[in-house]
């Protein structure tokens, strides 16, 4: 049995806002550590002017916001990808069941059925996980 176009179409939107949002966060914090480095490096340099050191100063205090848990990037796509691996993993559970419906075996049904229980609960329990990375049902 063929997938629901509909649903086809929401799953690959997930996966291309998925893959766009880690590649946003992956870009920000290189960006944030190109930007820290440069500071470090500048403020070493003798012939700064004031309004240099301002900016300097400024950009310092932008940085703290880097270092805060949301922009913890390397955890945050840690926490992200081990999420859209459950949400995967529950839309396999749910193609599964829509296939056992189809078919004459009660027995795999229910089987079906257990498995995507279990599917939503390790969804919902690493959701709830989450330190970095609040998101989700």
């Amino acid at each position: 049995m063929s997938q629901n176009p509909q649903n086809q179409q929401l799953r690959a939107y997930l996966g291309q806002l998925t893959a766009e949002h880690t590649l946003t966060l992956l870009t920000a914090a290189q960006m944030w550590e190109l930007l820290s480095h440069a500071c470090t490096a500048l403020e070493r340099h003798p012939d700064l002017s004031d309004r240099d050191r301002e900016l300097l100063r400024v950009l310092g205090q932008m940085s703290e916001l880097a270092e805060t848990p949301i922009a913890s990037v390397p955890e945050l796509g840690g926490e992200l990808l081990t999420e859209l691996e459950a949400a995967r993993q529950l839309i396999a559970a749910l193609d599964a069941l829509e296939r056992a419906k189809t078919g004459s075996d009660p027995h795999y049904v229910s089987s079906c059925q257990q498995l995507l229980a279990e599917a939503r609960e390790e969804y919902r329990e690493v959701v709830a996980s989450h330190v970095y990375a609040p998101i989700g049902p």
